[in-house]
């Protein structure tokens, strides 16, 4: 599987992406620092990191832009 090339962009782009490609997004993870934990995100954040999950489906690392 050929994952997209979604690095640094918008949630909302990358969803986009992975849409028109037939994949699926399993799971977002926030990374941040230690001290601003937080499990809220919105379409602004940026794609960090993708891994495949097999069977098409898709983790997105992402992270709050500066």
């Amino acid at each position: 599987m050929i994952l997209p090339d979604i690095i640094g962009f918008t949630l909302d782009e990358a969803k986009d992406r992975i849409q028109k490609s037939a994949m699926v997004v399993e799971r977002i993870t926030v990374l941040s620092p230690p001290r601003e934990k937080t499990l809220e995100f919105d379409g602004t954040y940026r794609v960090i990191r993708v891994i495949s999950m097999g069977n098409d489906k898709l983790e997105l690392q992402i992270c709050k832009p500066l």
